[in-house]
């Protein structure tokens, strides 16, 4: 299993695999943090949908000295809030 910056750098040059291969990895955990502040299953499952669309075109900004899963929570809570 490859590790989340492996997986990145795999993104940022193309491969869309990767990017299924982070979904995959991420989107339960996701589903459930967004569930939690919701309360509706639908609800939870548009705002995780959105949440990784924004970060597939966001994955540039991703600074790799720090955690690919807080990077990517705060985006989703962000995204929350909005």
């Amino acid at each position: 299993m490859q590790d989340d910056h492996e997986l990145i750098e795999r993104v940022l040059q193309g491969d869309k695999e990767a990017y299924t291969q982070i979904f995959d990895r991420y989107k339960a955990r996701i589903y459930t943090f967004l569930y939690r502040m919701v309360g509706h299953p639908q609800d939870a499952q548009d705002l995780t949908q959105e949440v990784f669309i924004k970060t597939y075109y966001q994955i540039h900004s991703y600074k790799p000295q720090h955690s690919f899963s807080a990077w990517l929570y705060r985006i989703a809570a962000n995204h929350y809030l909005q």
